[in-house]
């Protein structure tokens, strides 16, 4: 690397100034020895205060412009701003410059050429770029020049076009999770329908038993709360203070019932009607087909005394009817729709097991303790 030839410090190979004490580098100059790129410290320097020139520690004069040591010359004037963006190099552009050196060096404020970070004048234009203390401490002249309009204005349409591309990529994350759900799990509508029996009747199951989606939206829940309507073909007449209306379906007690009131037989061919509050997507129905009851003082179990569901039809609001059966065991028994949107709902009885205690206390009255309602708003899915 060669050096200066009025300091002696290492210059780069094209600089047209040094960038120590400011002087011409344009004639030539010899090469340093290999590792002596440097020969002196900041130490041996001092800086003339008219003209900022670096001087030997020894000269009693400024080797620049004369000027006595000793002597507080005129400040020197400040360099013009920067008029154009583009005078401005780009990182790597100036020889012996790269990215690191413009980005942590000084910008001159008049040719935005990037400097090293010690150095006192601009190594392309010549002018000064910092005033240094006594302690040989740089500071920059000027910071770097400020976003133009028009990048600001590139910024914003980078920021709009990031929102758009958010807005568009949550929009299709939106559809693609619908569109997983909206096949369901089949449930009853594939053929003749399936009763599945579940485990312990105090289970408030929250999931299909039968379904493997794991991205259905919304969740599904339990709907029972949302029946405003709840109406049979017929009921057994009120007996000592109990009755067997309907509603005892959804009491949440077992030791109430619906039981069917026609004359003779066990009510096949009776219906009871449900009414929901607003349109609902019900994905299955739990049912406790018995009377769930054990009368301790009389000894009777009324599950065996009184009839209990065999089988039922559902016709759903959309027209469609599933036949699904059930056993003759005391457990909550799920009647599985897939999906089905709609605000009414009714079953009817199709065939029962019969009493069959072989005591006075039979009866030929079908009885249901309980049912419950599984799905989600239809609103929820925007359907």
């Amino acid at each position: 690397m060669p050096s200066c030839p009025s300091c002696g410090k290492s210059v780069a190979g094209d600089a047209a100034f040094c960038g120590y004490c400011g002087a011409s580098a344009a004639a030539p100059v010899a090469s340093d020895p290999a590792g002596a790129a440097v020969q002196r410290s900041d130490a041996d320097y001092w800086i003339c205060g008219s003209c900022h020139s670096e001087n030997l520690v020894g000269d009693a004069f400024c080797q620049t412009c004369g000027l006595p040591r000793a002597a507080a010359g005129p400040p020197v004037a400040s360099p013009p701003p920067v008029t154009a963006p583009g005078a401005v190099p780009q990182a790597g552009t100036a020889a012996g410059y790269g990215a690191e050196l413009v980005a942590g060096g000084l910008l001159c404020a008049s040719c935005g050429a990037g400097n090293e970070p010690d150095a006192s004048f601009c190594y392309a234009c010549g002018l000064p770029l910092v005033a240094r203390t006594s302690g040989h401490t740089s500071q920059p002249f000027r910071a770097a020049p400020s976003p133009t309009s028009a990048t600001s204005r590139s910024a914003r349409w980078i920021l709009i076009a990031a929102i758009v591309i958010a807005v568009a990529a949550a929009a299709v994350i939106g559809i693609i999770l619908l569109s997983g759900r909206s096949g369901g799990d089949g449930g009853g509508d594939g053929g003749a329908g399936s009763a599945t029996t579940l485990d312990g009747t105090s289970t408030d199951s929250s999931g299909d038993s039968g379904s493997t989606s794991t991205t259905s939206v919304p969740t599904e829940g339990n709907v029972s709360g949302d029946v405003v309507v709840a109406r049979a073909s017929s009921c057994l007449n009120q007996y000592q203070g109990i009755n067997y209306v309907a509603w005892n379906l959804l009491d949440n007690n077992m030791e109430s019932c619906w039981a069917e009131g026609a004359d003779g037989g066990y009510g096949i061919g009776e219906k009871v009607f449900f009414k929901f509050s607003e349109r609902m997507t019900l994905t299955r129905m739990e049912v406790m087909p018995g009377y769930k009851k054990y009368d301790a003082g009389e000894g009777i179990d009324r599950w065996y005394a009184n009839g209990r569901l065999r089988s039922i039809t559902i016709t759903f609001a959309d027209g469609s009817r599933e036949t699904y059966p059930f056993s003759d065991s005391k457990t909550w028994q799920s009647c599985d729709f897939g999906e089905k949107t709609g605000t009414t709902l009714e079953f009817t009885i199709d065939s029962v097991y019969t009493a069959e205690t072989g005591t006075d206390h039979d009866a030929e009255d079908t009885s249901v303790s309980e049912v419950r309602f599984y799905g989600w708003p239809a609103s929820e899915a925007g359907e």
